[in-house]
């Protein structure tokens, strides 16, 4: 059973110097002194139709502090993306967060001794248009956190090749192996696609045919330290114009 409750999300421009791609999530405990969540599993599912992406992003977070601690969600999401659904799991339930136009809660846990500011590497991390949710769940020392993120977006093409990107450099935020990353990346098109390729790695699993594509890749104990990003090729025959839109209706 998943719990709705009564946090609500949304885009404000929250201009922090730094890259803005879509990314890993980071778990803040205090954004001043650079304390965070440790991230155990990452696992990006990426559908694509034609250009319009829809990713579902999974992180399960622990807790390696002492203390029982309350935490904030950032994500550096693109600009350009849209979030449709937000969830967690924690403390034996998974809980649901309602998105709509309200002004997000942007102000970063953590006194920094009394000083004040945010981390540099969380402001270079989280880029220019982060999206926030802050659990009212408390993580007991040991325990763990799972946050599910679904957006879509348009991505980019040119010169008949389209590209997907996912920041997945964790570096700046965590400097050790992670257990587990996925990328499950499917393509449905309505041209043929040509050529797909992982830029960074050779994938784990690639099966093409003429309009449909899967695309896996699995890391196991290793350091968050490349970023995926998938490029495939349509066919220009029958070239034409088609409807493409990250609008999701209600219905």
């Amino acid at each position: 059973m998943t719990a709705k409750t009564t946090i609500f999300l949304s885009l404000v421009l929250f201009f922090f110097t730094g890259l803005n791609l879509s990314a890993t999530g980071v778990g803040i405990i205090d954004g001043s002194e650079g304390i965070y969540l440790n991230l155990q599993e990452s696992n990006i599912e990426v559908e694509v139709n034609n250009q319009i992406a829809t990713i579902k992003t999974k992180q399960l977070f622990r807790n390696t502090t002492e203390n029982t601690i309350v935490f904030k969600y950032g994500f550096p999401l693109n600009e350009n993306a849209n979030p449709i659904s937000l969830k967690w799991f924690a403390n034996g339930e998974w809980k649901e967060a309602s998105i709509n136009a309200n002004t997000q809660d942007n102000q970063i846990p953590g006194t920094g001794g009394g000083s004040g500011g945010v981390d540099e590497s969380l402001k270079e991390y989280l880029g220019r248009t982060p999206l926030y949710f802050s659990p009212t769940d408390s993580i007991p020392s040991g325990g763990t956190v799972e946050v599910e993120l679904t957006y879509v977006e348009l991505l980019p093409y040119f010169l008949g090749k389209v590209n997907f990107f996912h920041r997945n450099e964790y570096n700046l935020i965590q400097d050790i192996p992670i257990a587990s990353q996925v990328l499950e990346f499917r393509l449905n098109s309505e041209r043929d696609i040509l050529d797909i390729d992982l830029l960074h790695d050779s994938p784990s699993f690639l099966d093409l045919e003429s309009q449909e594509a899967l695309l896996y890749f699995e890391s196991v104990d290793a350091n968050p330290n490349f970023d995926f990003e998938v490029e495939y090729e349509l066919s220009s025959d029958g070239l034409g114009v088609l409807p493409l839109s990250t609008y999701i209706p209600d219905s």
